[in-house]
Protein backbone atom coordinates (compact mmCIF):
# COMPACT_ATOMS: atom_id res chain seq x y z
CA UNK A 1 0.00 0.00 0.00
CA UNK A 2 1.60 3.27 -0.48
CA UNK A 3 2.14 6.20 1.18
CA UNK A 4 1.80 3.73 4.67
CA UNK A 5 2.04 -0.08 6.16
CA UNK A 6 -0.17 -3.03 4.71
CA UNK A 7 -2.01 -5.03 7.08
CA UNK A 8 -3.42 -8.49 7.01
CA UNK A 9 -6.72 -8.55 7.64
CA UNK A 10 -7.74 -11.39 10.15
CA UNK A 11 -10.21 -13.56 8.38
CA UNK A 12 -11.99 -15.67 11.71
CA UNK A 13 -12.36 -11.70 12.90
CA UNK A 14 -14.03 -10.45 9.97
CA UNK A 15 -16.84 -13.17 9.67
CA UNK A 16 -17.59 -13.81 13.38
CA UNK A 17 -21.22 -13.00 13.96
CA UNK A 18 -22.68 -10.19 16.01
CA UNK A 19 -24.31 -11.38 19.28
CA UNK A 20 -27.96 -9.80 19.62
CA UNK A 21 -29.27 -8.34 22.38
CA UNK A 22 -30.42 -10.93 24.61
CA UNK A 23 -33.70 -10.75 26.62
CA UNK A 24 -31.69 -9.16 29.78
CA UNK A 25 -31.47 -6.16 27.46
CA UNK A 26 -34.65 -5.95 25.90
CA UNK A 27 -36.57 -5.69 29.44
CA UNK A 28 -34.02 -3.44 30.84
CA UNK A 29 -34.38 -0.97 27.84
CA UNK A 30 -38.09 -1.34 28.08
CA UNK A 31 -38.14 -0.44 31.80
CA UNK A 32 -36.01 2.40 31.79
CA UNK A 33 -37.89 3.81 28.55
CA UNK A 34 -41.31 3.43 30.81
CA UNK A 35 -39.82 4.49 34.18
CA UNK A 36 -38.09 8.09 32.23
CA UNK A 37 -38.98 11.15 33.42
CA UNK A 38 -40.60 11.60 29.89
CA UNK A 39 -41.78 8.28 28.77
CA UNK A 40 -41.03 6.97 25.53
CA UNK A 41 -43.94 4.47 25.21
CA UNK A 42 -43.44 3.84 21.69
CA UNK A 43 -40.36 2.87 22.23
CA UNK A 44 -40.90 0.63 25.34
CA UNK A 45 -43.51 -1.33 22.95
CA UNK A 46 -40.84 -2.09 20.60
CA UNK A 47 -37.96 -3.20 23.21
CA UNK A 48 -41.47 -5.13 25.07
CA UNK A 49 -41.70 -7.25 22.14
CA UNK A 50 -38.08 -7.88 21.05
CA UNK A 51 -38.17 -9.03 25.06
CA UNK A 52 -41.03 -11.65 24.15
CA UNK A 53 -39.43 -12.66 21.13
CA UNK A 54 -35.81 -13.41 23.28
CA UNK A 55 -37.57 -14.55 26.54
CA UNK A 56 -35.98 -18.13 27.40
CA UNK A 57 -39.07 -18.95 29.83
CA UNK A 58 -42.19 -18.64 31.27
CA UNK A 59 -41.18 -15.80 33.50
CA UNK A 60 -39.06 -13.89 31.20
CA UNK A 61 -41.64 -14.40 28.99
CA UNK A 62 -44.45 -12.96 31.59
CA UNK A 63 -42.05 -9.73 32.71
CA UNK A 64 -41.84 -8.96 28.95
CA UNK A 65 -45.96 -9.62 28.24
CA UNK A 66 -46.22 -7.44 31.14
CA UNK A 67 -44.38 -4.53 30.13
CA UNK A 68 -46.44 -4.40 26.61
CA UNK A 69 -49.52 -4.24 28.27
CA UNK A 70 -48.09 -1.18 29.94
CA UNK A 71 -47.25 0.06 27.18
CA UNK A 72 -50.39 -0.64 25.05
CA UNK A 73 -52.10 1.03 28.48
CA UNK A 74 -50.02 4.42 27.98
CA UNK A 75 -50.52 4.41 24.19
CA UNK A 76 -54.30 4.29 24.42
CA UNK A 77 -54.54 0.75 23.40
CA UNK A 78 -56.20 -0.34 26.55
CA UNK A 79 -58.20 -3.83 24.97
CA UNK A 80 -55.36 -4.51 23.61
CA UNK A 81 -53.32 -3.94 27.20
CA UNK A 82 -56.48 -5.87 28.86
CA UNK A 83 -55.46 -8.56 26.30
CA UNK A 84 -51.73 -8.95 27.27
CA UNK A 85 -52.80 -9.28 30.98
CA UNK A 86 -55.59 -11.95 30.61
CA UNK A 87 -52.59 -13.98 28.97
CA UNK A 88 -50.16 -13.73 31.97
CA UNK A 89 -53.47 -14.59 34.59
CA UNK A 90 -54.47 -17.61 32.07
CA UNK A 91 -51.21 -19.14 31.60
CA UNK A 92 -50.19 -19.13 35.60
CA UNK A 93 -53.71 -19.54 36.86
CA UNK A 94 -52.77 -22.69 38.49
CA UNK A 95 -49.44 -22.52 39.56
CA UNK A 96 -47.95 -22.69 42.70
CA UNK A 97 -45.05 -21.45 42.01
CA UNK A 98 -43.49 -17.82 43.67
CA UNK A 99 -42.68 -16.18 40.62
CA UNK A 100 -45.00 -17.59 38.79
CA UNK A 101 -48.14 -16.09 41.58
CA UNK A 102 -46.46 -12.92 41.49
CA UNK A 103 -46.87 -12.84 37.85
CA UNK A 104 -50.34 -14.04 37.71
CA UNK A 105 -51.29 -11.67 40.64
CA UNK A 106 -49.55 -8.31 39.12
CA UNK A 107 -51.01 -9.06 36.16
CA UNK A 108 -54.82 -9.17 37.67
CA UNK A 109 -54.01 -6.07 39.08
CA UNK A 110 -52.94 -4.90 36.04
CA UNK A 111 -55.95 -5.89 33.98
CA UNK A 112 -58.20 -4.39 37.05
CA UNK A 113 -56.62 -0.59 36.32
CA UNK A 114 -57.11 -1.32 32.78
CA UNK A 115 -60.53 -2.31 32.68
CA UNK A 116 -61.28 0.28 35.04
CA UNK A 117 -59.86 3.17 32.96
CA UNK A 118 -62.25 2.10 30.58
CA UNK A 119 -65.22 2.53 33.13
CA UNK A 120 -65.58 -1.02 33.45
CA UNK A 121 -65.87 -0.44 37.30
CA UNK A 122 -67.84 -4.07 38.04
CA UNK A 123 -65.50 -5.98 35.46
CA UNK A 124 -62.40 -4.45 37.30
CA UNK A 125 -63.82 -5.49 40.91
CA UNK A 126 -64.80 -8.70 39.73
CA UNK A 127 -60.32 -9.09 38.82
CA UNK A 128 -59.74 -7.72 42.05
CA UNK A 129 -61.83 -10.35 44.00
CA UNK A 130 -60.71 -13.17 41.72
CA UNK A 131 -57.08 -11.88 43.26
CA UNK A 132 -58.46 -11.45 46.84
CA UNK A 133 -59.68 -14.82 46.60
CA UNK A 134 -56.36 -16.47 45.16
CA UNK A 135 -53.86 -14.86 47.00
CA UNK A 136 -55.45 -13.21 50.04
CA UNK A 137 -53.75 -15.20 52.83
CA UNK A 138 -50.56 -15.45 51.08
CA UNK A 139 -47.59 -14.71 53.42
CA UNK A 140 -45.00 -13.74 50.72
CA UNK A 141 -44.18 -9.65 50.88
CA UNK A 142 -44.71 -9.95 47.13
CA UNK A 143 -47.95 -11.23 47.14
CA UNK A 144 -48.72 -9.14 50.39
CA UNK A 145 -48.05 -6.14 48.30
CA UNK A 146 -50.06 -7.08 45.71
CA UNK A 147 -53.41 -8.02 47.83
CA UNK A 148 -52.78 -4.41 49.44
CA UNK A 149 -53.09 -2.92 45.78
CA UNK A 150 -55.88 -5.28 45.26
CA UNK A 151 -57.72 -3.97 48.20
CA UNK A 152 -56.77 -0.10 47.18
CA UNK A 153 -58.35 -0.34 44.01
CA UNK A 154 -61.60 -2.32 44.75
CA UNK A 155 -62.68 0.48 47.23
CA UNK A 156 -61.19 3.16 44.55
CA UNK A 157 -63.42 1.41 41.93
CA UNK A 158 -66.81 0.94 44.46
CA UNK A 159 -66.65 4.69 45.10
CA UNK A 160 -66.86 5.26 41.46
CA UNK A 161 -69.92 3.20 41.34
CA UNK A 162 -71.41 4.97 44.27
CA UNK A 163 -70.70 2.06 47.00
CA UNK A 164 -69.39 4.06 49.49
CA UNK A 165 -70.42 1.21 53.14
CA UNK A 166 -68.78 -1.31 50.72
CA UNK A 167 -65.51 0.85 50.03
CA UNK A 168 -65.32 1.92 53.74
CA UNK A 169 -65.51 -1.82 54.46
CA UNK A 170 -62.72 -2.68 51.50
CA UNK A 171 -60.52 -0.13 53.37
CA UNK A 172 -60.93 -1.24 56.60
CA UNK A 173 -59.64 -4.58 55.16
CA UNK A 174 -56.67 -3.02 54.30
CA UNK A 175 -55.97 -0.90 57.31
CA UNK A 176 -56.64 -4.10 59.53
CA UNK A 177 -53.14 -5.53 59.37
CA UNK A 178 -51.68 -1.80 60.28
CA UNK A 179 -53.82 -1.51 63.15
CA UNK A 180 -52.97 -5.15 64.47
CA UNK A 181 -49.21 -4.51 64.59
CA UNK A 182 -49.93 -1.29 65.71
CA UNK A 183 -51.53 -3.26 68.62
CA UNK A 184 -48.77 -5.72 68.87
CA UNK A 185 -46.09 -2.42 68.64
CA UNK A 186 -47.82 -0.98 71.57
CA UNK A 187 -48.43 -4.20 74.22
CA UNK A 188 -44.74 -5.02 73.20
CA UNK A 189 -43.30 -1.16 74.51
CA UNK A 190 -46.25 -2.03 77.44
CA UNK A 191 -44.27 -5.17 78.12
CA UNK A 192 -40.84 -3.42 78.56
CA UNK A 193 -42.52 -0.61 80.34
CA UNK A 194 -43.55 -3.04 83.19
CA UNK A 195 -40.23 -4.19 83.38
CA UNK A 196 -37.94 -1.64 83.36
CA UNK A 197 -40.53 -0.08 86.46
CA UNK A 198 -40.06 -3.29 88.05
CA UNK A 199 -36.34 -3.41 87.73
CA UNK A 200 -36.27 -0.05 89.30
CA UNK A 201 -38.47 -1.17 92.17
CA UNK A 202 -36.37 -3.64 92.42
CA UNK A 203 -32.85 -1.54 92.76
CA UNK A 204 -34.37 0.91 95.40
CA UNK A 205 -35.16 -1.69 98.05
CA UNK A 206 -32.56 -2.15 100.92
Amino acid sequence: MLGGTATIANPASASAPVASPDFGYWISEASKLLEAKAPNYDGALFCAGKAVEAAGSDVEWARARNADGIAQFHLGKLDVAIAAFTTIAERFSGSIDADRRYWHARALINKGIALGALGRSEEAIAVYEDLLARFGTATEPALREQVAGALRNKGIALGALGRSEEEVAVYDDLLAPLRHRHRACTARRGRRGAHQQGGRARRARP
